[in-house]
């Protein structure tokens, strides 16, 4: 149902596994509230769970993804991140970088 509502692109294919195992979970959570306990009825009942999942994955906005040479080489103009976690002598400013490193490269990963 997920493939057929999504028609993904080979850059999305693994969204369709992300959406399948939320619709699901989604389907435990509600299951107790189908009223038309029939294959049609539960039929139904996945195939509005599976569209709204698709809806909100294709309304959420994106984030431009980046391979991690690329986020290693933007951040290796500032020393490198192995240089910059190592403990060199703590310092107020030092240790504002390096926690506003760590938080870029941890925003980056995510």
């Amino acid at each position: 149902m997920v493939a057929a509502r999504l028609s993904p692109t080979p850059a999305q294919f693994h969204a369709v596994e992300d959406i399948a195992q939320d619709a699901a979970l989604a389907l435990l959570r509600g299951i107790s509230r189908l009223k038309n306990r029939t294959v049609r009825g539960l039929v139904a009942f996945v195939s509005r769970i599976v569209s709204r999942k698709v809806c909100r994955f294709i309304i959420r906005p994106r984030v431009p993804t980046q391979s991690l040479d690329a986020i290693l080489d933007l951040l290796s103009s500032t020393g490198g991140p192995w240089l910059s976690l190592v403990d060199q002598g703590t310092s107020p400013s030092s240790a504002a970088g390096r926690r506003e490193l760590v938080a870029r490269i941890m925003d980056e990963l995510v």
